[in-house]
């Protein structure tokens, strides 16, 4: 985890593609007293559930965590960390025009021009702090990562 929010941090830091408010907000999640209350979520839908369960789904996400924030009598450390949770991270699959080439280890704000695989995505993105398209060498393809906070979920 602390390896992704590293990489994220450093693509940011080394990067002027980043409007300023964006790059605060995530540097601001990811520095080293904040990065305790960021999440992760890897996203890759369900591919064979039903459309119609998507967004019950992502509903029972956001009432678990919100369950959870809500409990004073936790004993367990994980059940812990998610009490104190206020951002997550989400990362996804995207894609820009062709006409927009990213070298690997770059990265830029999300734009009319990108795209994504699912509809929720977007929602995602649109109620983010912030949102970066960028490319991983290991990856075939490109990744965005926005940063939410934990009641937009």
């Amino acid at each position: 985890l602390i390896t992704i929010f590293q990489f994220i941090s450093n693509l940011i830091n080394n990067n002027n593609n980043i409007s300023k408010e964006t790059s605060l907000i995530f540097k601001e999640c990811l520095s080293t007293s904040k990065v305790s209350k960021t999440g992760l979520l890897l996203h890759k839908r369900y591919p064979n559930f039903p459309i119609q369960l998507i967004g019950s789904l992502q509903s029972n996400l956001l009432d678990d965590v919100m369950w959870i924030k809500s409990q004073n009598n936790i004993d367990s450390e994980e059940s812990s960390e998610f009490k104190d949770m206020d951002y997550v991270i989400i990362i996804n699959n995207a894609s820009l025009d062709k006409s927009i080439q990213l070298p690997n280890s770059t990265c830029m704000e999300a734009t009319s021009n990108t795209f994504y695989d699912y509809f929720e995505d977007e929602v995602f993105v649109q109620y983010s702090e912030g949102t970066i398209i960028f490319k991983h060498s290991s990856v075939k393809t490109l990744l965005y990562a926005s940063l939410l906070k934990v009641n937009k979920l």
